[in-house]
């Protein structure tokens, strides 16, 4: 039986004492605790022997190259090698790879002081979850790699391996999970005359779900980022899963973190969250108040803290704010270097008492925003770091109002570190915490600067600009912003910025922005805001039209707008009977669909009008309504067939058509609804539907909803059937709105429904006339 002879070391001495193992046992048989595994079988805790039944308790079992351990503990001598006169704990004379399951731990003793080794085998590769533990101590070392590529491996569990002279020997690869090595010699012994033993003899190699860290300090207490160059120092590696805080919880990769929560989890939230994977970190509507993480070793609070360097991305409104005692110092977002990325108008707020923003890196301490909002405040610094913003906007606050000095005259400012902007972006500063008096940013001043913000140039307003509306009630309730298109010739690009209030009730909730592309009209530009809704018709919109040349943005003062606004103006200036009309009946209309849904109910649309505007109202108590609703027969056996129908009372009046499809086995995606109908001219119409919606729970239900009628054609009627390819094969509804208004006498729709009515036909009398 021949031994392979480990090519790591240099050293006759060092080569024979490490390679002083039991010699390889045939047809690759492993030992654990001393005893002989063949494949398939079992070794209970404090068994000697195997058995081929899986034990009560915790165990050891190999098949086909793989060990298990699970809940296994051995303490002992384990095998002695009579050649080399030395004992392991598991021994493999081929590749082995161990599973890893709970708790385990292998304590290699000596006998008369002979050397100790916990596991030994060809190469190595440790598997487990991150609840996964195995302990190894050995009196030389903790793992031991035999062959001519000697590899560990480690792809999850937790392995900590010591030895008193080096924790592992081997060119180690971790992937994921942890990995201790620890060499207890404190005395500082020498393999030669001038190399120490240390925590690991061969070369290491991390991916990028780890970090890790080294010590010279065999317990590990005392550790600094792992430096290859130092590597024969160290006698503790710890190589980490990238874990981080936020909000004083430990973040492990792959987790999410709900705002509010102590604890992570691995399902996505609800609500905002945070969530880390690979050294990326990701805030989405997340908030923190608190005290955050606490460093023992500083004696600081920090919010968001990661020692490595990280990708930062911004999704919503994220605020944190750290609020630790007085007495100490605290910091709202910490990394070795950070790059920060933002979707379209997401921000982050963070505020501590010491900074902001602090970067640990020793090298080269950077903050780099490539995107998004960030605000960073704090009472000595905003941001301790070199500052790069490629797009974006920065501001940094130090809100030290006594003008306290890190030294002699250098006092605690906005910004510790350079500043480098992109060329479109404008670095303005002031001395006053709050930037109400800002300058253009001279380098030289920045240690006097307690507010500095890096954003796009602030735009000019051009005063010429003039907007101009109209409505378009023909076929839905729409405004157009017009511009003429000669007081655009100067500007490379512009839009429309629309800016509609958001209201729950009474309760003014919020705001929506709607950014509207131009449309070529002749010699006007028109941007349209479409389907404004019923209860809408009061909402003042706030526009402002964007402009660019060059790099510097323009806009125009803000155009402030609503459908009401349109209609009082023409019922205060028109003279067309028919136009004063139908802007009093749309009026009501939009109040009464504002009652009816409890839409700013302390607003009604109709409220300012005058008795002189009341007296255009259409009459509503004559109104009549003729039902059309019938099935023409034309199918003798319809496969689909039909189940209801009933309106969409939105920005324009939809009619929806529900069928069941309990008969029908080819795919819903070949269905179509056709609709044929006379427009106002007389001229037969058809409309073919497509993408049928899901329609209720059963399964069988499904709608097709046509919006093609103009506000003035309420009272067509319209044929409907629906379609698999070119073949009808449901039998043709006919049908009309006035249907539906039929059946509301009496009821609470019944206003509403006169009202919609009501400015239908004068819709009609206008647009016909």
């Amino acid at each position: 039986m021949k031994r392979k002879i480990v090519a790591l070391f240099l050293s006759l001495s060092i080569l024979l004492s490490l390679c002083s193992l039991t010699a390889f046992a045939a047809d690759s048989s492993i030992y654990v605790a001393g005893v002989e595994m063949a494949s398939g079988t079992y070794l209970a805790v404090g068994a000697s022997a195997t058995q081929t039944t899986q034990p009560n308790g915790g165990y050891a079992y190999y098949a086909n190259g793989e060990l298990t351990l699970c809940n296994y503990s051995y303490s002992g001598t384990g095998l002695y090698d009579g050649t080399w006169d030395d004992y392991t704990g598991i021994y493999a004379d081929g590749d082995l790879t161990i599973r890893v399951i709970g708790s385990n731990s292998l304590q290699i003793t000596t006998a008369d002081g002979k050397l100790t080794y916990g596991i030994a085998a060809g190469t190595l590769r440790f598997l487990g979850d991150i609840a996964s533990r195995l302990d190894i101590s050995a009196q030389y070392a903790g793992i031991n790699t035999l062959s001519d590529t000697p590899t560990m491996t480690v792809d999850g569990g937790q392995i900590i391996a010591t030895g008193d002279y080096w924790g592992a020997v081997a060119d180690v690869v971790v992937n994921q999970g942890t990995l201790v090595l620890k060499n207890r010699d404190t005395e500082d012994q020498m393999y030669d005359d001038t190399t120490p033993y240390y925590a690991l003899y061969g070369t290491l190699t991390i991916g990028a779900a780890v970090v890790a860290n080294g010590s010279q300090n065999p317990a590990g207490t005392v550790v600094a980022t792992y430096n290859s160059e130092y590597h024969s120092l160290y006698d503790c590696i710890r190589i980490l899963p990238r874990n981080m805080y936020v909000g004083g919880v430990s973040l492990a990769n792959g987790r999410y973190l709900a705002t509010g929560a102590s604890a992570s989890q691995t399902s996505k939230p609800s609500g905002g969250y945070a969530y880390y994977n690979n050294g990326e970190l990701l805030l989405q509507d997340y908030s923190y108040t608190g005290e955050g993480y606490y460093d023992s070793y500083w004696g600081d609070y920090n919010g968001i803290y990661a020692d490595y360097s990280l990708n930062i991305h911004l999704r919503g409104e994220n605020h944190v704010e750290i609020t630790a005692p007085a007495d100490a110092d605290s910091y709202g977002l910490v990394a070795a270097n950070m790059v920060i990325l933002g979707e379209s108008g997401a921000s982050l707020y963070v505020s501590a008492s010491f900074a902001g923003i602090y970067t640990l890196s020793e090298d080269a301490a950077t903050l780099c925003v490539k995107d998004g909002g960030v605000t960073a405040v704090g009472e000595l610094w905003g941001v301790v770091a070199d500052v790069t913003v490629e797009a974006g906007e920065l501001i940094a606050q130090n809100t030290d109002t006594g003008d306290l000095e890190l030294e002699e005259g250098l006092p605690y400012s906005a910004i510790y570190g350079s500043v480098t902007a992109a060329e479109h972006l404008k670095i303005t500063a002031s001395q006053d915490p709050d930037g109400s008096q800002t300058v253009d940013y001279v380098e030289a001043d920045k240690d006097s600067y307690d507010y500095i913000r890096i954003a796009d140039s602030a735009p000019i307003v051009d005063e010429n600009i003039k907007i101009y509306h109209t409505l378009d009630l023909a076929s839905d309730i729409s405004v157009s912003f017009v511009v003429p298109k000669t007081s655009l010739t100067n500007y490379d690009g512009y839009y429309l910025e629309c800016v509609l209030p958001k209201y729950e009730g009474n309760t003014l909730t919020g705001t929506t922005m709607v950014q509207i592309q131009p449309v070529d009209n002749g010699n006007y530009y028109y941007f349209t805001l479409t389907g404004i809704t019923a209860v809408r018709m009061g909402d003042l919109v706030e526009a402002v039209l964007h402009m660019t040349k060059g790099t510097q943005e323009y806009i125009s003062k803000t155009d402030s707008y609503s459908v009401a606004t349109y209609a009082y103006g023409m019922l205060n200036s028109s003279k067309d009977t028919k136009m004063l009309t139908l802007c009093a009946d749309l009026l009501r209309y939009g109040a009464e669909a504002q009652s009816f849904k409890g839409y700013r109910t302390d607003a009604l649309v109709d409220a300012e009008m005058t008795d002189i505007h009341r007296s255009y109202l259409s009459e509503t108590e004559t109104l009549t309504f003729t039902a059309t609703d019938s099935y023409l027969g034309d199918l003798e056996s319809p496969v689909v067939t039909w189940v209801g129908k009933t309106l969409d009372l939105g920005s324009k009046v939809g009619m929806k058509f529900v069928f069941n499809t309990k008969n029908y086995t080819g795919d819903i995606a070949n269905l179509s609804m056709k609709v044929s109908y006379a427009g106002t001219n007389g001229v037969i119409k058809t409309v073919t539907l497509t993408g049928a919606e899901a329609y209720g729970s059963t399964g069988n239900q499904y709608s097709f909803t046509f919006y093609g009628l103009l506000a003035s054609e309420l009272r067509t009627i319209v044929d409907v059937a629906i379609y698999e390819g070119n073949t009808q094969i449901g039998e043709t509804l006919r049908y009309s709105a006035e249907s539906y208004a039929a059946k509301t006498g009496g009821t609470i729709l019944e206003s509403l429904t006169k009202a919609l009515f009501a400015y239908s036909d004068s819709a009609k009398a206008y647009f016909t006339k």
